[in-house]
Formats: structure tokens, C-alpha cells, sequence
């Protein structure tokens, strides 16, 4: 998890980019309201190289989607790349290495490419692997690709692939592929951050040996010649414990480091200067900071941009309008305020649901690495569950932040640590479900008396197997679970009853093929799921149909409805939730004129008097005159709905109703006709029929008459069936 690029938005009021799959009824999504909002860092760095010929430093600004230049004192010299998806454009750019011609390398992360570039940032050519770490050495670039658990070397110009590295032997690296390197006789190191060791194989992808220890439980690796003991050296970065850099001879024995008095608080990629010196990504604190090769050790030395923020892991100060840096899940107490996980500050914050600061509770551990992702509540004593997904634990606090408990699920032999990464509480039994991401697997626990319940799945494409699950919610109606398993490209849903798990149905279609994370289903059973890769929302009825997509995000992460049925969307990048509400009529705000509503004959469209959005649509006549306008909902699931339109009143009115019947499609039979009246004048009014019941089968007709003396004048805007 990294930082993001921060774009100042105002909060807006504006409709979300809606496409209607076929064979559904459409359903158009509009954004009613924003929270928090970005505060810019000049530097969100993951990724490095130094220029071995000018000494320049040439960062992965990854959270601006971009790569920024300075010299050797830190002035800024340029800046390449911009968020997107073409030539030129970056989205989440990782790691950075240079061959010694100059040309520039960088793993172009949700792009899901290798891109090479000429020293003066000329565009040469891109490979299509979803790359972590990347190396140049030899007329060879070294890449790995955790998507499929391999390594592949490749010569410089992309043309021929000249290795393909799967595990082998004691050289079990996987899914979590970090970085990869190699010596000058061309042997391969590779690192994996869940392995705990660096795995050294041949020049031809044979496993030669594991160094294993406490010590090489390593993010990023470069093996460099050190001008001091004149030999390849191993370099190391870590983020578990202590964050810290270490330095090893290549037959393992331990050379030195970089002390964590340094105050490294998230290192990342790094690179070794030709006079030694060890130039580290830091990136939670937005800084690269080089430590220079002394003759006994390494030395803090500098840190760029100089003004970066103090050594410490102090939040930035809550503001209702920035409030978060880096939000993921998002979850509601029982009083429907809401409650999320700001990652990079490493504390859940409470707010009112609309927007307004409450308070925030500071990570428990204080740990650089332990930092929330996902989180739920328990609603009998509003306590909140949230996953610390790095630091391998759930948290337990009460809303005055007072800490409860922390739980921890031992890694069963042939597993890895426990990666929790997504949450949802059942409370009608008080059943929390949980991903356990890198064990494929998902855990139950009893609620009320926090112990574990069982754990179902395994490592595999088949039934009652998955493959990096990276969401789970609750069936709001059905009480079943559904699990976003990402690594399948698809969605499982689960019966659980009895303390065991059953395997009910998969959900699999085309829009599944994106990197997608969390997951929500609103009361009417339609699927929200995050596809990050895309930076968009898809959203599905329950059949798997595509029936609309949510734009205007970046790597969007937790989801959750409302219990208002309103769907809050965490925008991680941005720094902002974005709340939608749902319907299933078309155009309802008029923001496409008058289009998908029959019997308007006086109505046209205004962009001075409205209620949401850009456009109301208006009637008015100098003669008295009756009108009606009218919408037809089909394709509805059995249940209960309810009807609503904005509207405001002018002089001339006599009277105005919202009507709604229900319709049977087959016979063309009225089941139920309610009507709620409009007689407030001069001001936005909300004119509501609730609790509508439809059966199989049927369609929910909508209409709202009106009958105006000389010169009367009725807004509409806003009208939502959900």
C-alpha cells in the first residue's frame, strides 16, 4: 500500500458516469455529497534510481503518478508522466532501474506494464507485466511478476524474452514477489516479502540457495559493488518491525545498516550510488533520504525535498474537508455515524455521515508498519473491528478509542501469516467474516466472545478454493457472504450456518478482469464491487449483469451501503469518500433533458432554479393548464421500494401529487396505487411514497400530475426509485 497522488477537488454535487448493462433495468447512480478531501505532498515516492553518470536522483512519485528529477542537492529538475493510461501517462509507477546506456526503466503498476524510456524521457516501448521490482544489468532487464509467481529477464530492447523463473527447489518465492537483482556473474536474487529470505538462483533460473534469518525479511534488493570493501555487496530494505536497510556479503555474513534511530518510517525501492552512498525511498513520509558510505558504516547525510515532514509518524491535523491520507474501508455504528481506516495516518477517524469531524483514534501499536485497511463494527456494543493487514492482527476498540483487544489467527503449517485485508460483521448472529488474503482462505469468528469459528478455502482455481480474496460483505436480505476472489476473476458466494461454510454459486463475467478489492451489495441485491485497476466501480445486479459503472475515482477501496441505502465509496487516492445514491428510473435529475420521461408537453429544461446537478426540469404556462410527466421502472426484483422527487412551487399551482402503481407485466393489472401530495410552496421539498411491495414480476409506473392556474411554475428534480 503506498501513497496517492492528492488532487484538490471542491466538494461537489454532480452525476456519476452511469452505462446500462443489458437485459437490466438501468440504474444511474448520482453523487449527492463528498468527504474529506486531498492535501498535496510534493512526493509520494515508492521507487528510485540514481544516474551513475550525473549523479541525479530519478524518484517513482507514486502517488502523483508520475517520475520527478532532481540533482544531487535536491533542486528539481523535471517532472514526466501524468495519471492515465497511453503514451506518456503513468498510473501507480513502482519501481525504477537504468541500464548503462542511461535508458530508464519502471514498472507501471495498474497500468500493468514495463515501460522503457531514453535518458531525456523519450518514449521507446512498454512490455505488458504487471512488474514490482525491476533491474537493468548486462544487457539484461530483470523483472518480477507476482501476478504469476515468476521471474522473467528480458534483453533491453523488449524483443526476446531470454528467461522465465518459477519457483524451484527451496526457491519458493509467489504471489508476493518484491524485487529481483543480479551479481556480476549473472546470478538472480529475488526477494518475497512474505518469505522472510532472498533467493539466489543461477544465470539459468536453477535455485542455488535460500539465505534465511531474521534479517532478510526484505522489501527491495540491489546488489552493488561497495568501493569501501571492494566486493558485491546485498542490500536490503525492510518494513517489518524496524524499518531499516541492511547490508550483507553475498555468502549471507552481515556487513552493517542503517540504523533505525535514522527514523526510516516506510522504505521501500532503493539504489547504491557508485561511491556507495544508499539513496532509500521512504515513502510514508513522502522523502528520499541518502546515506552516505563512510569507512566504517553508513551515514544519514540528506533528505529530499528538503522541507519533507518532521521525523515522526504525527496525522495530519482532521479537517472536515481533509481528513484522510489514504482511506480504505468504511463502516457505520449504530447511530449511523461512520467510521474509516486512514491508512497513511495510521488511525480509524470517526465522522458524522455528512462529513462533519467527530473524533479519530490513533493507532494502538504506534507501529510504522501497523496501519488499518479494512474494518467493521459491531453494532450491539459498537465496537470497531479493524484489520492491521501488515502487522498481521485485528484490533478491538470501543468508540472513545479505548483499546479492547488484539487477535491474532497463527499461521497453520503450510501457511503464511495472517494477512487479514477486508471484513464483515453478520449481525444477525454477530458473525465476523474475514479475507485472509495470501492464505487464500477465509476466516470466521464469533463476534461476542472474539474467538475463532473456522476458516474455509485454499490456494486454487476450483470450487471451495480462491485466489487472493481481497473483499467480503453481508447479504443485507439473504444473510449470505460474498467474497471478492480476486485472483479468480470472479465472485463467490458462501452459506455459512452451523459454524461451516458451504459454497453456493460463482459470479464470473468479462468486467471481473481488473485487479478489484472490496465489495457491498445494497438492500435490492445490487453488487458494488472496486475494480482499482480501472479506477472505477462496477456495479451488478444479482446475476452478475453489468448495470452501471462509477467513474471520477481513483483506485477506489472500501465500499459499503448505507443504512439508508446510500453507497459510500472509498476514493484512496483522492483522499475523499464519495457518497452516491442509487435509482432505478433514468434521468431522474434531468441532467439529459427530458429524455426516458413521456407526457412533459409543457416541460422544458433550467439551469437556474435547481435542486442537484446541473438541471431541474421546469413547467409553466401564461394559461392555466394540466400536465403530468411519467417513467415505467421494469426488470425490479420482489421486495420493497421507495419512490421520491425534489420539487418547488410557484405562484399559479393549484395542486401537485407523486403517484406511483404497480403494474403486473403479464396481464397489465393494477396491484397497489399510492399518491403523496406537494403543497409546499417557495422552497425544495421532498415528496416520498415508501415502502412499495412488488412481486416477481411486476414494474413500478411513476408519475406526477399537475394543475396550475395562469402563470404557475412546478421545479422537478431528483427523482429516485430505490
Amino acid at each position: 500500500m503506498s501513497a496517492f497522488r492528492k488532487l484538490l477537488l471542491p466538494w461537489l454535487v454532480c452525476l456519476s458516469f452511469v452505462t446500462a448493462g443489458s437485459g437490466v433495468n438501468a440504474l444511474e447512480l448520482r453523487l449527492i455529497r463528498t468527504i474529506g478531501g486531498p492535501a498535496l505532498m510534493e512526493m509520494y515516492p515508492s521507487g528510485i534510481a540514481v544516474d551513475p553518470q550525473s549523479g541525479n536522483l530519478i524518484a517513482a512519485d507514486t502517488g502523483n503518478d508520475r517520475l520527478r528529477e532532481y540533482s544531487a542537492d535536491g533542486t528539481p529538475i523535471r517532472t514526466f508522466g501524468a495519471y492515465g493510461h497511453g503514451v506518456g501517462q503513468l498510473s501507480y509507477p513502482r519501481d525504477i532501474a537504468m541500464d548503462e546506456d542511461g535508458n530508464i526503466y519502471f514498472s507501471d503498476r495498474k497500468n500493468r506494464r514495463v515501460v522503457k524510456l531514453r535518458r531525456d524521457y523519450t518514449w521507446l516501448g512498454s512490455l505488458p507485466i504487471n512488474a514490482m521490482g525491476i533491474s537493468a544489468k548486462g544487457g539484461k532487464v530483470y523483472i518480477t511478476d507476482p501476478e504469476r509467481g515468476s521471474v522473467q529477464v528480458w534483453n533491453q530492447d523488449f524483443s526476446t524474452q531470454e528467461l522465465l523463473v518459477r519457483p524451484n527447489g527451496i526457491c519458493t518465492f509467489g504471489s508476493s514477489l518484491s524485487d529481483v537483482d543480479a551479481n556480476a556473474a549473472g546470478n538472480i536474487y529475488v526477494t518475497d516479502k512474505s518469505a522472510n529470505g532472498v533467493f539466489i538462483l543461477g544465470a539459468d533460473g536453477t535455485c542455488i540457495r535460500r539465505l534465511s534469518s531474521n534479517g532478510h525479511r526484505a522489501i527491495s534488493l540491489r546488489v552493488a559493488h561497495d568501493p569501501v570493501l571492494r566486493q558485491e555487496l546485498l542490500y536490503e530494505t525492510s518494513t517489518s518491525s524496524t524499518p531499516r536497510v541492511r547490508v550483507y556479503r553475498l555468502d549471507g555474513s552481515y556487513v552493517g545498516g542503517i540504523s533505525p534511530s535514522a527514523f526510516l518510517v516506510e522504505p521501500w525501492f532503493m539504489d547504491v550510488a557508485p561511491d556507495g552512498d544508499i539513496w532509500v525511498a521512504d515513502e510514508s513520509a513522502n522523502r528520499v533520504k541518502r546515506f552516505d558510505r563512510t569507512a566504517s558504516g553508513w551515514v544519514e547525510a540528506q533528505t529530499i525535498p528538503s522541507d519533507s515532514p518532521p521525523t515522526s509518524l504525527a496525522p495530519k491535523p482532521l479537517a472536515d474537508d481533509a481528513m484522510f491520507n489514504t482511506v480504505n474501508g468504511i463502516a457505520f455504528g449504530s447511530d449511523g455515524t461512520v467510521y474509516a481506516a486512514d491508512y497513511m495516518n495510521a488511525r480509524i477517524v470517526h465522522s458524522t455521515s455528512d462529513g462533519g469531524v467527530i473524533n479519530a483514534c490513533s493507532d494502538p501499536h504506534r507501529a510504522p508498519t501497523s496501519r488499518p485497511l479494512g474494518l467493521a463494527v459491531d453494532t450491539v456494543p459498537d465496537e470497531i473491528w479493524f484489520l492491521q493487514a501488515y502487522s498481521n492482527h485485528v484490533d478491538i476498540l470501543r468508540p472513545d478509542c479505548g483499546r479492547l483487544a488484539t487477535l491474532r489467527l497463527e499461521a497453520t503449517p503450510g501457511f503464511t501469516a495472517f494477512r487479514p485485508v477486508a471484513i464483515a460483521i453478520r449481525p444477525t448472529d454477530r458473525t465476523a467474516f474475514i479475507a485472509d488474503r495470501d492464505n487464500h482462505r477465509i476466516v470466521a469468528y464469533d463476534v461476542a466472545n472474539r474467538q475463532p469459528l473456522s476458516t474455509f478455502g485454499s490456494a486454487g482455481r476450483g470450487i471451495n478454493q480462491f485466489r487472493l480474496p481481497s473483499g467480503i460483505t453481508v447479504h443485507p436480505v439473504k444473510g449470505t457472504v460474498l467474497v471478492a476472489d480476486s485472483g479468480n476473476a470472479r465472485l463467490v458466494e458462501l452459506q455459512f450456518e452451523g459454524g461451516a461454510f458451504r459454497w453456493l454459486r460463482t459470479i464470473s463475467q468479462s468486467s471481473l478482469n481488473g485487479e478489484f478489492g472490496d465489495l457491498a451489495i445494497d438492500h435490492h441485491g445490487h453488487i458494488y464491487v472496486a475494480d482499482s485497476r480501472r479506477s472505477q466501480v462496477l456495479v451488478m445486479d444479482d446475476s452478475g449483469t453489468l448495470a452501471a459503472t462509477i467513474q471520477d475515482l481513483r483506485d477506489p477501496a472500501g465500499i459499503t451501503v448505507s443504512p439508508t441505502d446510500e453507497v459510500f465509496v472509498a476514493d484512496s487516492h483522492n483522499d475523499r469518500i464519495r457518497v452516491y445514491s442509487y435509482s432505478l428510473l433514468v434521468n431522474g435529475g434531468f441532467e439529459n433533458g427530458l429524455s426516458a420521461w413521456t407526457g412533459w408537453r409543457l416541460g422544458e429544461v433550467t439551469t437556474t432554479e435547481v435542486h442537484g446537478g446541473a438541471r431541474a426540469a421546469v413547467f409553466s404556462s401564461p394559461a392555466a393548464f394540466t400536465n403530468s410527466i411519467q417513467q415505467t421502472a421494469t426488470g425490479l426484483q420482489a421486495g420493497s421500494y421507495t419512490a421520491s422527487i425534489w420539487y418547488k412551487r410557484q405562484d399559479g399551482i393549484r395542486w401537485a401529487r407523486l403517484r406511483v402503481r404497480v403494474l403486473n407485466q403479464a396481464n397489465g393489472t393494477v396491484s397497489l396505487t399510492r399518491t403523496a401530495g406537494m403543497p409546499t410552496s417557495g422552497a425544495w421539498t421532498r415528496a416520498e411514497i415508501p415502502d412499495i411491495p412488488v412481486k416477481t414480476g411486476e414494474t413500478i409506473s411513476l408519475d406526477v400530475w399537475m394543475d396550475s392556474g395562469a402563470g404557475g411554475t412546478l421545479y422537478l428534480d431528483d427523482a429516485e426509485l430505490k
